[in-house]
């Protein structure tokens, strides 16, 4: 490792694998022998950094783990050259960076990591900045094991994680948004409509603003999965067959798979597996059937069949809006849920509700 102040405190011993392979920083096994080590030569002061990348497992499955990995390593990059010399810094897990300060008091790592936060706004993806949670801390006397100092500091990241969770949340969907709009500019227009009138059926089945807050996302994301669906297919100018069809029934799943890699999506993306669920059990991907499917899926459903009915397809025309409600009833029972389509139906005949107004 070199020559290195504070007297060669992390020349460790035994067979710890030193470097990270991916983004050339020391390893976590590594980091944390030069913690004891430090710890026991009584070092002060002596502080700890963390930080997490924000949505990486996310990204991991929209973008493909390439892209993932070079966020990573524009993260290490950026890491060591925003630190001293003579700080350990380390990749400390899957999306987690770790440093520890020899001589480093709170003010100076403060002063780290507004250099790192300066420099991590710089890297985008789909126009959104990548978002980071940062957390320190400084070992206040020698007598206090440096244990304490590293779980403070991971505390302090996670609250910073709380209180950003919204404001994240709404980062990572944008993200999401973009990633398959960029690949189609119809399904942008048509998740707008269908959210739009997820939350117009929601508010007339009395839904809380929450839950409206909530189905409202989920209109928007509920066809994500369609970014692992050819574009061939998606804009293809006749009916689909046997083999396509199949292509186009995997983005429920898919789209599962993506937003389930998200702890804030968890809910969300059991709706988006389920929208294509059949009240009479005959839809995919499990064939639930009746109150089986969440509430929030049947509303999608209604919704999805709805916009996609009454605007032009690469295969044919638009219907009429009165030709479409028509399906919508025709299918109750069988493929949506006959008690929305009735509430619906008697809103829209006593003239309270109309689906082509704006919210």
């Amino acid at each position: 490792m070199g020559n290195r102040d504070y007297g060669k405190p992390y020349l460790v011993s035994g067979p710890i694998p030193d470097i990270d392979g991916l983004t050339g920083l020391y390893s976590r096994a590594y980091l944390d022998q030069v913690i004891k080590i430090w710890d026991e030569n009584k070092i002060y002061p002596l502080s700890f950094l963390v930080f997490d990348i924000n949505g990486l497992s996310l990204i991991n499955e929209a973008y493909g783990f390439d892209v993932g990995d070079s966020i990573l390593k524009q993260m290490a990059e950026i890491f060591k050259n925003e630190c001293r010399t003579d700080d350990v810094i380390a990749r400390y897990g899957g999306d987690e960076f770790a440093g520890v300060f020899a001589g480093a008091g709170e003010e100076e790592v403060a002063k780290i990591v507004k250099r790192l936060k300066g420099a991590i706004d710089k890297i985008t993806l789909a126009d959104s900045r990548i978002s980071v949670s940062f957390g320190w801390e400084t070992r206040q006397n020698l007598e206090e094991p440096f244990a304490h100092t590293v779980n403070a500091a991971r505390e302090k990241m996670n609250r910073n994680k709380f209180t950003q969770k919204q404001s994240l949340r709404h980062k990572t969907i944008e993200i999401v948004i973009k990633i398959l709009y960029e690949k189609n500019i119809r399904e942008e227009k048509h998740s707008w409509r269908v959210s739009r009138l997820c939350v117009l059926i929601g508010r007339n089945l009395g839904l809380s603003v929450d839950d409206l807050n909530e189905l409202r996302i989920v209109g928007l994301i509920h066809d994500i999965g369609k970014i692992a669906v050819d574009c061939r297919v998606l804009d293809k100018p006749d009916k689909l067959d046997s083999e396509e069809m199949d292509e186009i029934h995997t983005h429920a799943e898919v789209g599962f798979e993506i937003l389930n890699s998200v702890k804030e999506f968890k809910k969300i993306a059991h709706y988006v597996r389920c929208h294509h669920e059949r009240w009479d059990g005959t839809g995919y991907p499990s064939g639930l059937k009746g109150e089986e499917i969440p509430i929030q899926s049947r509303i999608i459903a209604i919704a999805d069949a709805y916009d996609a009915m009454t605007n032009d397809r690469p295969y044919r025309k638009a219907m009429a809006e009165k030709e479409a409600l028509e399906e919508l009833v025709k299918y109750a029972g069988t493929q949506f849920d006959p008690n929305i389509i009735d509430i619906l139906k008697e809103r829209l005949g006593q003239g309270f509700i109309h689906l082509s107004e704006k919210i």
